[in-house]
């Protein structure tokens, strides 16, 4: 066999597989990707659009399944909230108090229970109008999958000996 088709061969399954990778991504980097897609809607600075922020703020619930149910623990407000509907409304007050607002979603720990079904762990860094001293939070998800897309199901934080 002379190089050319060899190397021709090698070419064309290397490039399959990239091909294959884009278009079919594991579960693990969909769920990644969606963490970072949402922390960057979430977040928001000084001098955003309000046509900007309108979107950001009604594109953020779509990432959540329809019966969501998040339990919130922090300095500003303590409970859960359930749907939808109730974190919207919750983005628009939060976001409605805030100059600025940055938040990364670090370090996610995913186990996959089944095809449709992930927990993980994931640090949760907000810093709320510049403020040098970071909130950080780790969190409990479990995420469901539905069509090609990875919903969030249910958030909860947890304290560091619960790990």
């Amino acid at each position: 066999m002379s190089a050319k088709p060899f190397l021709l061969t090698v070419v064309i399954a290397a490039t399959g597989w990239w091909a294959y990778t884009i278009l079919f991504p594991s579960p693990e980097k969909q769920i990644q990707e969606t963490l970072q897609r949402l922390a960057a809607k979430a977040s928001f600075s000084p001098d955003e659009k309000a046509l900007a922020r309108l979107g950001a703020m009604n594109a953020i619930p779509s990432f959540f399944h329809s019966n969501a149910v998040l339990r919130v623990s922090s300095q500003a407000y303590s409970g859960s909230l359930e749907g939808r509907a109730e974190i919207r409304e919750a983005i628009a007050s939060s976001r409605a108090g805030a100059r600025s607002l940055d938040i990364r979603l670090t370090d996610p720990q995913i186990t996959l229970s089944s095809a449709t079904e992930a927990e993980l762990v994931v640090t949760a860094t907000v810093i709320l109008d510049a403020d040098p001293n970071p909130s950080l939070q780790i969190l409990r998800m479990k995420m469901l999958r539905s069509g090609r897309r990875w919903l969030i199901h249910s958030v909860e934080p947890i304290q560091l000996n619960e790990l």
